[in-house]
């Protein structure tokens, strides 16, 4: 089943050091590791309104920030993919392992990038040795690099395409740089390390808006579910915006978790979203997952609309389905946005200000009560039906796809 890892570098505090135990989030997927010489930085960013800046030096072997293979275990994916923008300050003065795809814990290196003096990069083999050359990178300027690994020990195989300037959103690059037929070891891969995987050189840059999957080429960064829709957490400041704890709770019963949202103006609820964690999706526990919305705490259990999803879903973070039709709001009146599932991530008291977590979340047209109006989030087992258990305010991953009504200047809707 897929896996999709996202960070946006948009949690931590400005010049201090990503916390592991909370650089995920606002960020989405958590780094497994940050090297003392990485910062979140407001002074260059791609998107949003932060990066992260890495001073290379040889002060550890690991640099930079690593998704290791606590995270990405549980995908046997021999072919993978990966995206991020960056920018250099600076170029190291030796031949220095710039990026690197391992597996066994990073031991075995199945490829990578290496980055020279000169301005320009190697992609490298198993033996870290270059098998193709790209042209010379500026200093000082934000490019897009997405990459293509096939892990094979005689037919492996590795492909980057380059972009930037004006054309750093393009779809058509501006470098294809790519081996065939070499050897990249044949392990999955599993181990991804962005600044230095064995430092040797001294240099800085600027990394922002990262991801790495076992789907295909990422291409330019966008939010999990279309821009077209509000939403509470995927959409809007901060993409990606995901629970704390992304690891398998390893509660494999089934639930319907629920969440109370109250849209400011009239419009429609178009689907409902839901974050998986990395070890599972709820297919892979042969669940169909279900959304459903349903009336606020007082208007009863009687589902306003349900439906059987008919998504691929993706292990580690969002996915979303549509109802077969939208379902028109009301301004002011509670609803809950349900979805029954196996596995989930969680961030206990999120919605409990007082404990420590969040409070009420809104964003745009919508608001997500707290613990001292409607509570949230809500869970039940069995078959698919309205929650009604809470626990500690935690936010299970969940969310809900909303557009406002558009009226002429006259009051009369739009559809």
């Amino acid at each position: 089943m897929p896996i999709r890892l996202v960070n946006t570098c948009e949690e931590g505090a400005v010049g201090a050091i990503p916390e592991l135990a909370n650089n995920g989030r606002r960020s989405g997927d958590g780094w497994g590791s940050v090297s003392a010489t990485t910062t979140t930085s407001n002074t260059q960013y791609a998107h949003g309104t932060k990066s992260i800046k890495i001073n290379v030096d040889t002060s550890a072997s690991l640099q930079g920030v690593t998704w290791p293979e606590s995270i990405f275990t549980v995908s046997t994916a021999t072919t993978v993919y990966m995206r991020f923008y960056f920018r250099l300050e600076s170029l190291p003065s030796v031949v220095h392992r710039w990026i690197t795809v391992g597996s066994a814990i990073g031991t075995n290196y199945l490829g990578g990038l290496l980055l020279k003096a000169d301005g320009t990069f190697d992609l490298s083999d198993a033996n870290v040795t270059g098998k193709a050359t790209s042209q010379p990178l500026s200093l000082n300027q934000w490019y897009r690099l997405e990459m293509q690994l096939v892990s094979n020990a005689t037919t492996g195989s590795m492909t980057v395409k380059l972009f930037t300037g004006g054309n750093l959103e393009g779809t058509v690059p501006d470098q294809t740089i790519s081996y065939t037929n070499q050897n990249t070891n044949g392990a999955p891969a599993q181990w991804f390390n962005f600044g230095g995987s064995n430092s040797s050189g001294t240099f800085g840059m600027w990394l922002d808006s990262i991801e790495v999957n076992d789907l295909g080429y990422p291409g330019p960064f966008a939010p999990p579910v279309p821009t077209q829709y509000e939403t509470l957490f995927a959409n809007g400041q901060f993409p990606f915006m995901m629970p704390f704890k992304m690891n398998d709770y390893a509660d494999t019963s089934t639930y319907t978790m629920g969440m109370y949202f109250t849209p400011a103006v009239n419009g429609k609820v178009y689907g409902g979203a839901w974050c998986n964690h990395f070890n599972a999706t709820s297919a892979e526990g042969s669940i169909t997952p279900d959304i459903a919305l349903y009336p606020g705490p007082s208007g009863g259990t009687t589902a306003i609309a349900t439906k059987s999803t008919t998504v691929t879903e993706v292990r580690g973070n969002w996915n979303y389905d549509l109802f077969n039709s939208p379902i028109p709001v009301t301004a002011g009146t509670t609803y809950m946005i349900a979805v029954r599932r196996k596995g989930y991530p969680y961030d206990a008291y999120f919605f409990d200000a007082s404990n420590g977590g969040h409070g009420a979340q809104t964003q745009g047209n919508l608001t997500a009560g707290d613990v001292t109006t409607t509570d949230n989030n809500f869970f039940g087992t069995g078959g698919l039906g309205k929650p009604a258990s809470a626990f500690h305010s935690t936010w299970y991953g969940l969310d809900v796809l909303f557009k406002a009504d558009v009226t002429e200047s006259w009051g009369v809707p739009i559809d």
